[in-house]
């Protein structure tokens, strides 16, 4: 009588192997699902090393007119540039142990719940770091001499009035295309949940006779200002003061944020990783989700906090 491995494939290696690559899928297929921001801003994937290098260019100045032959003005103005950095941090992680005998026991599929559940927790441990960049590149200074720093719009009616939402963003819009910052789809404004409600429930929005894109059926806001406007639970509102000192600061009174996806940079070594890692000496399940990436701020003239303070 010979044993049969559901986990090995094709009778051969690893006896984890099936079973790893389904809670891998799993993991995955959740973390993709419930990510907010990885298509919203500048990632580089690398594989290997510590860090990642993003060129930022600045403003290209020196137009001249001339009637031919040899000018020197044409060497007037430069264009300044320069290279950051973003390195990343160490392992982000999710670990959880089952034993078999609660699984024997189980009447429901616990692995498949646990698994989704870790690749939940992940994609809103990279959002949540990713936003608090996000509004560290809104405080940052210009990158270059004689640039735009990030901005700030400031008024306590924030947190009250869906209409004073809807003027911020429009300033906040405003404020880009004077910073030079390229309008059109890879604009957003981030909202928590009573933000946005506030401003779901604004006139300005809701009437299409005004030009209004949202839509109460759905509860849906649409564009403001040309940016898409959305909610979410993962904009930092507390002191955060440990973890990585890249994602340090006060965001109590923040209560929005509008960027272009070049105001932020992550730099990704590991993507979502499974482990499965069979105990039978104590016969248990280790399940192990885990990434490495890092966030850093690339151009803080393309990034606008809303705050009541």
């Amino acid at each position: 009588m010979a044993l049969q491995n559901l986990g090995q494939d094709k009778l051969a290696g690893d006896l984890q192997a099936n079973f790893k690559v389904i809670a891998m899928n799993e993991v995955i297929k959740q973390f993709e699902s419930k990510v907010e921001m990885v298509d919203k801003h500048t990632v580089r994937t690398i594989k290997s090393g510590k860090s990642a290098s993003f060129d930022v260019m600045g403003k290209t100045e020196g137009l001249n007119n001339y009637t031919g032959g040899v000018d020197t003005s044409l060497l007037a103005g430069q264009t300044s540039q320069t290279v950051i950095n973003v390195a990343h941090d160490n392992y982000n992680g999710i670990t959880r142990i089952v034993t078999e005998l609660d699984e024997i026991q189980n009447h429901f599929d616990a692995r498949k719940i646990l698994t989704d559940e870790m690749g939940l927790a992940l994609a809103v441990g990279y959002d949540q770091d990713v936003y608090k960049v996000g509004v560290l590149a809104s405080r940052a200074p210009a990158t270059f001499t004689g640039g735009n720093a990030g901005g700030k719009i400031v008024s306590a009616a924030l947190a009250t009035d869906g209409d004073a939402i809807f003027s911020a963003i429009l300033a906040a819009e405003t404020k880009l295309f004077e910073n030079g910052v390229p309008a059109g789809s890879d604009v957003y404004c981030a909202l928590p949940p009573a933000q946005y409600a506030l401003l779901r429930e604004s006139t300005k929005i809701m009437n299409n006779q005004w030009g209004g894109d949202g839509s109460a059926n759905s509860a849906n806001v649409g564009m403001v200002g040309g940016i898409k406007v959305y909610r979410t639970m993962n904009l930092p509102s507390t002191v955060v003061s440990t973890g990585p000192a890249a994602y340090q600061g006060s965001f109590v009174s923040t209560v929005g944020l509008i960027w272009h996806k070049s105001a932020i940079a992550t730099v990704n070594l590991l993507s979502a990783n499974v482990d499965v890692i069979e105990d039978k000496k104590f016969n248990q399940t280790l399940l192990r989700v885990q990434s490495v990436v890092g966030h850093g701020i690339l151009r803080p003239d393309a990034a606008i906090e809303l705050s009541v303070l």
